[in-house]
């Protein structure tokens, strides 16, 4: 049965059919409670097992296939939104793009022929929907909640007396074995915050992790990190944004940064001390972004809080609004 909607009204049905450990999962569920927070009807529609179904913080859950009527319909993946192609009826419909492996030529075709509204993570995205044909993509300012912050972040300790940080899947592309030589080189402690491993080889490199001074959480409580660290260290070969960046400055943790993509984009002035290119960094390139990032400290602090205060759940709901025709 559809779900009924009171007149003047708009209801929002958030749509995930991902299930891995991931930031873009815990958005849409935070995009959810932002636009709960401006008044409007707000249900998570999400399939057995997805993070989502358990982490709701009390939005209303609804089965993968149920139906909805004139809805807005948000999803984050493209699978769903040909769900929802197939199952809403007179629906807006919003694709969060949260990578460039989520857009194709003939996704984007679909895109255009159903005029459908999307926001992308960063601006190299966008660029790569306008070659393909999809111009109808718009940046959305994806950030964390904001949290209490340490409002005097704790200076730096020596390097040999450092804790390095990293939230992360276990996936190749997140290049552990990078984290674990600069852990090793500097003579400081990891910490490495994971989903349980599923494959023999997954366990197999929590074992070489651990016999490297890092300390694995495979529990995905990434407090272990925010509470227990003194740098955020990102070793990915890529992201599309970084949210666990952002969510370390929330927590009054600098960032040393090797991944190409979204992270250039909003670690600029101060922040872009903690960039590093290449492949791995050598113990020399190390001690000199957290040398810089020392002297620089205070202004690092602000940089960090002027780009925390013009992203999160709320900044992105507001957005959105925006982009709908009677959503006021």
């Amino acid at each position: 049965m559809p779900i009924g909607i009171p007149k003047r009204e708009k209801l929002f049905v958030l749509v995930s059919r991902e299930v891995i450990w991931g930031g873009g999962e815990v958005f849409l569920r935070d995009l959810g409670m932002a636009l709960a927070s401006l008044g409007y009807s707000c249900i998570l529609r999400v399939y057995q097992g997805s993070a989502l179904s358990s982490e709701n913080k009390g939005l209303p859950v609804r089965p993968a296939f149920s139906f909805t009527y004139k809805a807005t319909v948000v999803v984050n993946d493209f699978r769903s939104l040909w769900q929802s192609l197939l199952l809403d009826r007179c629906a807006e419909r919003i694709f969060i793009i949260h990578g460039p492996w989520q857009i194709s030529k003939i996704r984007a075709l679909i895109c255009r022929i159903f005029r459908i509204r999307s926001y992308a993570v960063n601006s190299q995205i966008i660029e790569l929907c306008v070659e393909l044909g999809h111009q109808n993509v718009h940046l959305i300012p994806l950030g964390p909640e904001k949290e209490s912050r340490r409002k005097v972040p704790v200076l730096l300790p020596p390097t040999s007396k450092l804790t390095f940080g990293m939230v992360a899947r276990l996936d190749p592309i997140k290049r552990h074995h990078i984290f674990t030589e600069v852990v090793k080189s500097a003579g400081a402690r990891g910490i490495l915050v994971c989903p349980p491993p599923e494959t023999s080889a997954q366990i197999d490199l929590l074992q070489t992790l651990e016999g490297n001074r890092v300390e694995v959480f495979s529990d995905g409580d990434s407090n272990h990190v925010w509470q227990n660290c003194n740098i955020y260290l990102c070793t990915s070969k890529y992201e599309s944004l970084g949210l666990a960046i952002l969510e370390s400055l929330n927590h009054g943790i600098p960032v040393i940064c090797l991944a190409d993509g979204g992270p250039a984009q909003i670690l600029s002035k101060t922040l872009s001390l903690g960039l590093i290119q290449g492949n791995a960094p050598s113990i020399g390139d190390l001690e000199s972004a957290i040398s810089q990032i020392r002297q620089n400290w205070g202004q690092y602090w602000i940089d960090a809080e002027i780009l925390l205060e013009a992203r999160g759940p709320l900044a992105c709901a507001k957005v959105i609004l925006e982009g709908l025709p009677n959503a006021h």
